[in-house]
C-alpha cells in the first residue's frame, strides 16, 4: 500500500475527536474529499462527500462507507445530541431530552424543562468499527442530517502492515479490499445491458470508470 499523499487532513494525537470539534468540522470544512483518500491512514481524519449515503437513506438502503483499508468488523452506532442555543451536550433517554446530574451522590438523567423542540437539537450519528485483521485499528464515521452532504472519517491507531486475503481466495498476495458500492452498481447495470462476462465488466469499470476508491 502506498503512503498517503494528500492535503487538508487533520492528524489526531490521542482518542477520537470530541463532539464539538467534530461538529465544527462538519459545519465548516476547509476541504471536502470526494472519497476517502487511498493509502496508509494512521491517526488521521478527513471530511468526505456523503451525498451518496443521503440518497441511499432516501431509498431505504444501508450506508456504505468505502475505503481501501480492507475488511471491517460489524460496527456499532451511537448518537450524540447538542443544543443549538448553547452548544451543550445532552442525552436522549426514552424519547425525553435529559441532562446528566449528580443527585444524592448518584449520576442520573434529569429531564430538561421545558423540553426543547427537535429542531433545536443537533443529532450526531457516529458509526464505530474495527479492522478485522487488527482490532486495535479503529474507524469512526460521523454525520448529521444538519450537514448531511459530508461525513467525518477518523482513523485511530497505526495502520497494520499485515495482509489479509479474501476468504475465498486460493492464491493471492494482495490485500483484500471490498469493491466500492458504486462499482458494484455499475457492474450490475452493465450486465443487464450487455452479454459481457462479469470479470471483463469489472476490469473495464475499475480501469476506466473514474472511481476514486475501490
Amino acid at each position: 500500500m502506498q503512503l498517503l499523499i494528500c492535503v487538508q487532513t487533520l492528524v489526531m494525537c490521542g482518542p477520537f475527536l470530541n463532539v464539538y470539534t467534530v461538529l465544527d468540522l462538519l459545519r465548516s470544512p476547509s476541504y471536502v474529499h470526494p472519497c476517502v483518500p487511498r493509502g496508509i491512514k494512521s491517526d488521521v481524519t478527513f471530511v468526505v462527500n456523503n451525498e451518496d449515503n443521503v440518497k441511499r437513506a432516501q431509498q431505504g438502503h444501508q450506508n456504505a462507507f468505502c475505503d481501501d483499508c480492507g475488511a471491517w468488523q460489524d460496527g456499532r452506532v451511537f448518537k450524540a445530541y447538542i443544543l443549538r442555543s448553547n452548544r451543550k451536550q445532552i442525552r436522549h433517554v426514552n424519547g425525553v431530552y435529559c441532562q446528566r446530574k449528580i443527585v444524592n451522590k448518584k449520576v442520573v438523567d434529569v429531564p430538561i424543562e421545558p423540553q426543547p423542540a427537535a429542531v433545536d437539537v443537533i443529532e450526531l450519528v457516529r458509526y464505530y468499527t474495527r479492522l478485522k485483521r487488527d482490532g486495535q485499528y479503529q474507524r469512526r464515521v460521523t454525520w448529521t442530517v444538519e450537514y448531511g452532504g459530508v461525513a467525518l472519517y477518523e482513523y485511530l491507531g497505526k495502520f497494520p502492515n499485515t495482509v489479509a486475503e479474501h476468504g475465498n481466495a486460493k492464491k493471492c498476495a494482495r490485500e483484500y479490499v471490498r469493491t466500492h458500492v458504486d462499482v458494484l452498481g455499475k457492474i450490475k447495470q452493465t450486465l443487464k445491458e450487455s452479454h459481457s462476462k462479469p470479470r471483463d465488466v469489472y476490469e473495464h469499470i475499475t480501469l476506466h470508470g473514474g472511481f476514486c476508491c475501490r
